[in-house]
């Protein structure tokens, strides 16, 4: 994961929690309500400007989710489109963030 894009969702992730929407009672919750309650990126401009942003290869991030959900779901259900790729491979991002995040708070 690139560091720019890991310090965007750990920033994200932290203002979360200092908003009160992650806390000790939904600890168990946190990748769902963070990363899959809402979109993280709304529309497809905007999530064709983030893949530009981070200089990401469309491609790439379509395999890396179409995989994912390959071993999760036992096949792709993304549909092929920005903003739904973009949504997905952040989620994807996400778990790991979260992971981190609970580790460094003890959790």
């Amino acid at each position: 994961m690139l560091q720019a894009i890991h310090n965007e969702l750990t920033s994200y992730v932290n203002n979360l929690i200092a908003n009160g929407t992650l806390n000790a009672d939904n600890v168990d919750d946190w990748h769902f309500h963070a990363f899959n309650e809402d979109y993280y990126i709304t529309g497809h401009h905007q999530a064709e400007q983030w893949l530009d942003d981070y200089d990401l290869s469309v491609w790439d991030v379509i395999k890396e989710v179409q995989d994912y959900e390959q071993d999760k779901f036992g096949e792709p259900q993304t549909g092929v489109n920005p903003e739904s790729m973009v949504n997905m491979y952040v989620y994807i991002l996400g778990e790991q963030i979260i992971q981190e995040i609970k580790q460094e708070k003890d959790l």
